[in-house]
């Protein structure tokens, strides 16, 4: 469909003319110069008081397998819901939730009225199973792949907002949860616009990269991350009581657990793989990059210490003209600068602004793209 009343531009040219932000140097916190600094700040830093957020929790029920739950801002108390409002999905990151501060931040800019600075945005964070007070009900957990809960989700948005445009945003695990939903659904994908930030893409190379990597990825981030998942076990004892398929007593008890551990015990038998590098290979969204067909922001730092800069997957998004990838400094979800601002909230706000006039008015819709996708 064309309007001839706009030239044709391509989608890069789109995001020039309207995410300049996108295009300027990221300039770290002096006091946060390099990517090590900058990871583990965003997961120690004091943010109680950044970025404030209300939410309600909704539960979604999927029968015979659990739930999972959908804390909503602004408040439905607050502001009902509005059939043809724009909604933003957003995925966190392993065993987080809705409290995130990364999470925050974006939601805190986008949600609030236009005539208070945001965009009108109502905003829906899908809390991962047994993730933030989400019970477990049964011993389905999620995973890097699981892409069921999303697509369970947004089909009851459908329901309930059935005239609204969907946009979604995902963050570390969520964005790879969320590449993957988008290159599975293919042509339907359902959403309008979508943006990936600090995708790991290829968990086999990452994998690999943490367990012989530095010091540091070796006996910080391996086992910091191996222990939070082994804690998604912890909360939710109550589901795995009568657990056979791996010694649950094992692993509570051992003194260090490593994700490669966690994923070969846990992972491949509750996910049927053949082990953790089974679950690595499966799972991992670069491989289903060539089959996105709506517009797909990729944000990754090149120094992120948990994905490596070999782990971007260049060739598959220039492959497809519908993904562009910005790569920047700024560590594994970090991305501070002065004043501790977070430098990705304006990028991803001027995306969902633009693409959101897409929907309200005609004003971009002859956006082309360089050349035929890929088979």
């Amino acid at each position: 469909m064309s309007d001839n009343r706009y030239p044709p531009i391509t989608f890069l040219e789109l995001l020039k003319r309207q995410v300049p932000s996108l295009f300027k140097p990221f300039k770290p916190a002096w006091w946060l110069p390099g990517k090590h600094c900058q990871t583990v700040y965003c997961s120690l830093g004091d943010f109680a008081h950044v970025d404030p957020i209300c939410y309600d929790r909704w539960r979604i029920i999927i029968i015979m397998t659990g739930l999972f739950t959908v804390d909503i801002t602004p408040p439905i108390s607050e502001r009902p819901l509005s059939d043809g409002e724009p909604v933003l999905i957003v995925l966190h990151g392993l065993t987080g939730g809705s409290h995130e501060s990364y999470v925050r931040a974006v939601l805190a800019a986008v949600t609030p009225q236009r005539e208070e600075g945001g965009l009108g945005m109502r905003g829906m964070v899908m809390n991962f199973r047994g993730c933030a007070g989400s019970p477990l009900l049964t011993k389905k957990l999620y995973h890097a792949g699981s892409t069921e809960d999303l697509r369970a989700l947004i089909l009851w948005l459908s329901d309930i907002l059935p005239h609204s445009s969907y946009y979604a945003a995902g963050f570390s695990l969520g964005s790879n949860v969320l590449v993957k939903y988008c290159g599975e659904e293919g042509d339907a994908c359902p959403l309008t616009a979508a943006i990936s930030l600090a995708n790991i893409w290829d968990y086999y190379k990452a994998g690999r990269h943490i367990e012989n990597g530095t010091f540091i990825n070796r006996y910080v981030y391996d086992l910091v991350l191996g222990d939070a998942l082994r804690n998604l076990i912890r909360v939710n004892l109550q589901a795995f009581k009568d657990e056979t398929r791996f010694s649950v007593p094992d692993l509570l008890s051992r003194r260090l657990v490593r994700m490669r551990y966690y994923c070969d015990v846990v992972n491949s038998h509750l996910g049927g793989f053949k082990d953790a590098d089974d679950y690595y290979v499966q799972e991992s969204s670069f491989q289903y990059i060539g089959r996105v067909r709506i517009p797909l922001l990729a944000i990754n730092a090149r120094d992120d210490p948990i994905s490596c800069e070999i782990n971007l997957p260049v060739a598959e998004v220039e492959s497809n003209p519908w993904v562009i990838m910005a790569t920047t400094g700024g560590g594994h979800m970090g991305w501070f600068e002065a004043g501790a601002k977070r430098w990705y909230v304006t990028p991803a706000k001027e995306f969902l602004r633009a693409f959101m006039k897409a929907c309200q008015s005609n004003m971009f819709i002859n956006v082309t793209y360089p050349h035929p996708l890929p088979a």
